[in-house]
């Protein structure tokens, strides 16, 4: 089973776009203790598990208006979970969901589960 590398160094919001780092500002929030996302709020040491996937998209011209007219290419959900709690972010680009899924790797005290997409963050196996 895969888990967060934990690291060193909070990522930095320098690689993100204007618009990407206005995302996160509106819709993430992250410190020590806590993880919150649209104002809902988890407490960190119960965060045992996150999941980035590849947003679906229906294979017809108007999955294709929506993926890159409406969105601009390809787009990801990040969920966040703690038992049977969850938060999820939709509809975001692989770097904003690369940039939360490395803050809770910097925050976490605990080990935290990841599945999803390979190569997106550092994992190591316990």
């Amino acid at each position: 089973m895969a888990y967060l590398l934990r690291l060193q160094s909070r990522p930095s919001l320098k690689g993100l776009s204007e618009e990407e780092q206005k995302l996160l500002e509106r819709h993430f929030e992250i410190d020590s203790r806590h993880v919150s996302i649209d104002g809902n709020t988890l407490e960190l040491d119960r965060v045992d598990e996150i999941e980035i996937v590849k947003a679906a998209r229906a294979k017809s011209p108007a999955g294709w208006v929506v993926k890159n007219l409406l969105y601009g290419g390809e787009r990801y959900h990040i969920g966040i979970y703690a038992g049977k709690e969850e938060l999820v972010l939709p509809n975001i680009t692989l770097e904003v969901a690369r940039y939360i899924a490395g803050n809770i790797a910097f925050f976490a005290r605990n080990p935290v589960r990841y599945t999803g997409l390979e190569d997106v963050v550092s994992v190591t196996e316990y």
